[in-house]
């Protein structure tokens, strides 16, 4: 009876480049630009937010 246990292996950085697989380089890469564009998201929000604020400040004065 033939084995139906993967023939490739799964372990962190064996075969990722052949597999298609995220290798090393890309997993310490994604998660900061993950976390750099959640930063900018945040700051362009609050300053959206502070400019609104602003503007209805000088509405009602």
């Amino acid at each position: 009876m033939p084995s139906r246990l993967p023939t490739t292996s799964h372990l962190r950085g064996t075969g990722a480049s052949s597999a298609g697989e995220t290798t090393d380089g890309e997993q310490k890469t994604r998660p900061f630009l993950h976390r750099f564009t959640w930063f900018i998201a945040i700051w362009a929000a609050s300053v959206a937010f502070l400019g609104l604020v602003a503007a209805l400040i000088r509405l009602a004065l």
